[in-house]
């Protein structure tokens, strides 16, 4: 007796169909054109002091999920792209 073999790849008439019952062929997704390389750098003791202080400061206003080191520099990222250059040129001179 044979089996027939499960097809995973085979469309169905269900995966046409969104919520609403209508025909949807485009899926609402988010691709980076350039993907993400890691860089690496050398903090301080005192740095890496800095950045969890600021990572639990974060994480006391968020109540959903915590962020991570990651998510918090690329927010400290943000946040120096909207200073002015005088803030942050004196901010360096104080770190070194």
């Amino acid at each position: 007796m044979s089996r027939k073999k499960i097809n995973f790849g085979a469309k169905t008439k269900l995966d046409n169909l969104d919520d609403s019952g209508e025909k949807n062929n485009e899926f609402n997704i988010i691709k980076n054109s350039v993907p993400a390389r890691p860089v690496s750098f050398r903090l301080r003791e005192i740095d890496l002091q800095r950045i969890n202080e600021i990572l639990k400061k974060a994480n006391e206003l968020n109540e959903t999920n915590p962020f991570n080191k990651t998510s918090l520099i690329r927010g400290l990222i943000m946040l120096g792209t909207r200073s002015d250059s005088k803030e942050i040129l004196e901010e360096i001179r104080k770190s070194i």
